[in-house]
């Protein structure tokens, strides 16, 4: 550490920011909305638990909620500041239980509709949902599902799809996402794991025209939706789960509901997320190693009682 060079904070390559910066992503992402006059007059009914986990979206995401209507907003208190200790979990990871257990409990002491919680730099967003008196997490297939179905129908219903539009996902990304994009004539697009693959092929149709993007979607609880930033963004997608919530809630309905729904449409997809660690350095990547060489030398014949069809690697 004592090699890294050091400077003073009004060093001239350091660039100081103000709230203009702030002032231009919300006018970025100002359009970002499907109903935007519900949201502005039924808005404040929606009841928002939010936490920020002592990350920076509590610059950001309060303001934009208000700004598009959804007013009714409290705050999960302990987690409400900046802290790079993170005092109240172990990990300040949205997509760990541990990590929510203050917001659910903020959540059913407040009769609240929905807990918005993300990540320490408020890229990554997790939704818990109160749904017949029970505090449901969406796992990130689930919210990335929900995202696209409503944005794909709200589009539709405005007969604003375009031709060569697209939703781009990771290949370990829910494969309900492709039948409803087929359901609505859109392509998807499966690319590696990492959100920069999705931000190249958005560059690149940017230049080409080759397609229209419409969402982006990783099942680690990354989404975006727009085109002004390449990489995920939780911020307008708290905006976008908001409007999703409020829209069912005027029917008396939850998120979960809209869910169900897409099961009995489409078909019900269950995900689970299993993390194999290996030991570290040369011995864990032995272990990898050995591990793909199994399955590409005898790949399994059947899996849960159903013979294997095709093998892809």
């Amino acid at each position: 550490p004592q090699d890294i060079k050091q400077s003073s904070l009004d060093d001239s390559l350091i660039t100081w920011v103000d709230k203009q910066l702030d002032h231009k992503y919300f006018q970025a992402v100002s359009c970002l909305s499907f109903n935007d006059k519900q949201n502005q007059k039924e808005g404040g009914k929606l009841k928002i638990v939010y936490t920020p986990l002592h990350g920076a979206g509590a610059t950001l995401i309060p303001g934009l909620l208000k700004q598009k209507g959804f007013t009714n907003l409290k705050w999960v208190e302990e987690q409400r500041y900046p802290d790079g200790n993170f005092p109240t979990v172990n990990s300040p990871n949205p997509e760990e239980d541990e990590a929510l257990e203050l917001g659910k409990k903020t959540l059913e002491s407040k009769n609240a509709d929905i807990l918005i919680a993300t990540d320490p730099d408020s890229d990554r967003l997790a939704v818990v949902v109160k749904h017949e008196n029970e505090s449901i997490k969406l796992d990130g297939n689930e919210s990335a599902t929900i995202m696209a179905h409503y944005i794909l129908s709200s589009l539709s219903e405005q007969n604003s799809l375009p031709n060569n539009g697209t939703i781009i996902k990771s290949l370990v990304t829910t494969s309900l996402i492709e039948l409803i994009s087929k359901d609505f004539g859109v392509n998807c697009l499966n690319v590696l794991t990492g959100f920069k693959y999705i931000g190249q092929k958005m560059t690149q149709w940017e230049k080409s025209k080759e397609q229209h993007f419409l969402f982006g979607a990783e099942e680690s609880y990354g989404y975006l939706l727009g085109q002004h930033i390449r990489d995920k963004d939780a911020v307008i997608c708290a905006a976008l789960i908001a409007e999703i919530a409020l829209s069912n809630k005027l029917k008396d309905r939850t998120l979960v509901d809209y869910l169900h729904d897409l099961y009995r449409k489409y078909g019900l997809h269950v995900n689970k997320l299993y993390n194999l660690k290996l030991e570290s350095g040369q011995t864990g990547l032995a272990q990898k190693d050995q591990i793909m060489e199994k399955l590409r030398l005898s790949p399994p014949l059947a899996i849960g009682g159903k013979k294997l069809l095709k093998f892809y690697d």
